[in-house]
């Protein structure tokens, strides 16, 4: 029979072995975070200055798709932010912070995957304009695992519908503008290159959801 101390030292060098695991997990989450951050800015950032040469060069038609694009994805962040944080509001209330939130509708993607992390002072901040965090209504009951899913497509959401809103059609677009004038330069090839990637990124929340 097995003595206390040894049951004991066992005990605890299975509770070290799981925070061990724990601590790599959250590690490569938060490693998979920053890389989906780093290609979705980049990627924006790209199709701005793709939709910039479409002018320069003098490509009205591809320059006025691409505004288009921009602009219907501007709306539908602004949309997805007033209905995940102001859907408790009044009519009113939520046209005005749809309103207030189209000029910077490009960052929600970004402030979707911050305010996840429920920090304390963003959700009193957030309380302080009226505006209600998603921990306020997000379940917290269920399979862990499905909870960390669960958990990653919240996080996640705003990057999905940029890649569902932004990232296929510009690269459709870019894509047609190189088929239709042969200019295969470093900027078009890149950002092509970069909306594939942000689009098969966000595969594993799509198997998820």
């Amino acid at each position: 029979m097995a003595s206390p101390s040894l049951e004991s030292q066992a005990s605890g060098a299975e509770r070290v072995s799981r925070r061990r695991r724990g601590s790599t997990w959250d590690a490569l989450l938060y490693a998979h975070d920053a890389l989906t951050i780093a290609f979705s800015v980049s990627d924006i950032v790209l199709d701005i200055l793709v939709t910039i040469k479409f002018a320069q060069d003098g490509h009205v038609g591809f320059f006025i798709a691409s505004c288009c694009i921009f602009a219907v994805a501007q709306a539908s962040y602004a949309l997805i932010f007033t209905s995940s944080f102001a859907s408790h509001l009044s009519d009113g209330k939520r046209l005005l912070v749809f309103l207030a939130a189209l000029p910077l509708a490009q960052l929600i993607p970004l402030f979707s995957w911050v305010e996840s992390l429920h920090w304390p002072s963003l959700a009193l901040a957030m309380r302080a304009i009226g505006l209600q965090p998603s921990a306020q209504v997000c379940p917290a009951s269920g399979d862990s695992l499905w909870l960390v899913f669960r958990a990653k497509f919240a996080a996640h959401s705003g990057f999905l519908a940029e890649a569902v809103l932004e990232a296929v059609p510009q690269c459709v677009l870019q894509t047609a503008h190189i088929m239709w004038t042969g200019d295969y330069s470093p900027l078009a090839i890149t950002s092509i290159f970069l909306s594939v990637i942000v689009i098969v990124t966000k595969g594993w929340v799509v198997s998820f959801s």
